[in-house]
């Protein structure tokens, strides 16, 4: 870029098709772009965790759907019993491991964020977030986490309920565990419900996560805004190239056939609004462009184009 911002659209756009590596490099360097490498960092990190718990949650739910099938005693169903509570027991490591990161990479993203510290520690300094990560230090460093299942039987409401149970036992081998989490393990009668306990932290951890990013993007303000407003500007330009590209290259069956592809690009929902708009009218293709057109880069140009090719009679 031979020019300092701010940057009008035209020159984003004459930068993108001529000399796009360094309009690349020219972005990175605006102040604007650290809040948004934040917050990828923090979403990449999040996303991790989210992942693993729910592997974790799904893989207790799918064995109790063995249960529920009455097919859990069955001799032939033993191996796949077998690598469902392996599945569970891994769940709990990976999901405790990614709680360990998660924290330690806000750490990282926030640098010197106002109020970060204070927000952190009424996060991290509770029973339950210190049980999560004394629970991975104990399987990294005493012996995997054993979750063991039981069928609890409510004969008076006719109801049963399987659950992934860790022994207080098995917990107490372990004599590192910080107060506050000894505190929750005291608290239980002979075992701590896996499933119970990871939930509840999942929405604490949600809650912290989302203070965050909402941190993050109030502390970037004006700079975030311009950088996400060029980085959309440019979105738009390879949108638009994209777009016309694949208008150049349809066959003459799928320009006929236009509306049957419409799934590749829109929702079930999105569809019957599109459908219930007159058949080859402006309307119709003004609602899928104004469905998809988020960085609002369809001029008349292209708009004439989308016309012609949904048949539109009254252009």
């Amino acid at each position: 870029m031979k020019t300092k911002p701010p940057w009008t659209r035209e020159e984003l756009r004459q930068a993108y098709f001529r000399e796009r590596n360094e309009l690349d490099l020219a972005l990175q360097k605006l102040p604007g772009f650290s809040f948004f490498q934040k917050l990828e960092e923090l979403e990449a990190s999040y996303s991790i965790f989210v992942s693993a718990t729910g592997d974790l949650l799904e893989s207790i739910h799918r064995f109790r759907f063995l249960e529920q099938q009455g097919t859990l005693y069955d001799r032939h169903s033993r191996a796949i019993v077998q690598d469902s509570v392996t599945s569970v027991r891994r769940g709990i490591f990976s999901a405790c491991s990614a709680a360990k990161a998660f924290v330690e990479h806000t750490g990282q993203i926030a640098g010197s964020l106002s109020n970060y510290h204070e927000e952190k520690s009424r996060f991290v300094q509770s029973e339950l977030h210190e049980f999560i990560h004394g629970l991975r230090n104990y399987s990294v460093h005493c012996a995997i986490a054993v979750a063991d299942w039981r069928v609890h039987r409510d004969f008076e409401k006719q109801e049963k309920q399987v659950s992934f149970l860790i022994s207080k036992k098995q917990l107490l081998r372990y004599k590192s565990w910080h107060p506050l989490a000894k505190q929750l393990i005291d608290k239980a009668d002979e075992s701590l419900d896996i499933e119970a306990v990871f939930v509840e932290y999942a929405k604490k951890v949600a809650d912290f996560h989302r203070w965050l990013r909402h941190r993050i993007i109030v502390s970037g303000g004006d700079e975030y805004q311009q950088y996400l407003s060029y980085k959309n500007a440019i979105a738009g330009f390879s949108t638009y190239s994209s777009i016309s590209l694949i208008l150049s290259g349809l066959t003459p069956e799928a320009k006929a056939n236009s509306e049957m592809y419409l799934d590749r690009f829109l929702t079930n929902e999105e569809i019957s609004v599109v459908l219930s708009l007159p058949a080859k009218s402006r309307e119709r293709v003004d609602k899928i462009i104004s469905i998809l057109d988020l960085h609002e880069v369809c001029d008349e140009r292209l708009r004439a184009k989308l016309y012609e090719l949904f048949n539109v009679k009254d252009v």
